[in-house]
């Protein structure tokens, strides 16, 4: 049972400075757009390609690494929406928006492979490996949590943020008294 989260709204329109190599903001401005209406209509891959030459032409926008980031996790592929999050932070230390959707990905990703969905072996059950590396994503989850509640302190879904920390918690307490146990 995959849970469904919901991730902010895709920035659709960057205010951009400076932008290098001939082009103008109007331009990436443009680039954006069509990126944002992939988004919108699900059609995922195309934003990515879009996502990624706008990078390719100008790479100092976190934002942009962001709707990477979010594009690449709505097309279940973990691994490139955290490098792209990752990224978005190292340009923006207290960019909230992407240490909650980074936070989204671990957590989906750590659940996904609890449930025998995202992982390797021909026999579809988590090994002690995949569960230690479930563990892991839900602490990297928590903290990016609390991490965005720290930034955002007016952020209306607080409560919301915090019933997941709660679940993680809770999640990680169980997974440990089971491992203990075995």
């Amino acid at each position: 049972m995959k849970k469904v989260l919901l991730l902010f709204v895709f920035c659709g329109i960057l205010f951009l400075n400076g932008c290098e190599k001939n082009l103008s903001n109007v331009d990436i401005q443009k680039l954006n757009q069509k990126a944002a209406e992939y988004m919108n209509n699900a059609e995922y891959d195309k934003a990515v390609a879009r996502l990624e030459s706008i990078i390719d032409l100008n790479p100092d926008f976190p934002e942009t690494y962001y709707n990477l980031g979010v594009a690449y996790y709505q097309l279940n592929d973990y691994e490139k929406a955290l490098k792209a999050l990752n990224e978005a932070i190292n340009r923006k230390e207290n960019f909230a928006d992407a240490f909650y959707s980074r936070a989204v990905v671990y957590e989906d990703w750590a659940y996904s492979i609890l449930e025998g969905e995202n992982i390797q072996n021909s026999s579809k059950e988590p090994t002690e490996k995949d569960k230690l590396q479930s563990a892991e994503y839900l602490r990297n989850a928590k903290i990016d949590f609390q991490k965005y509640l720290e930034l955002k302190k007016d952020a209306t879904d607080k409560d919301e943020v915090n019933e997941k920390i709660i679940q993680i918690e809770n999640d990680l307490n169980n997974f440990n008294t089971l491992t203990e146990g075995a």
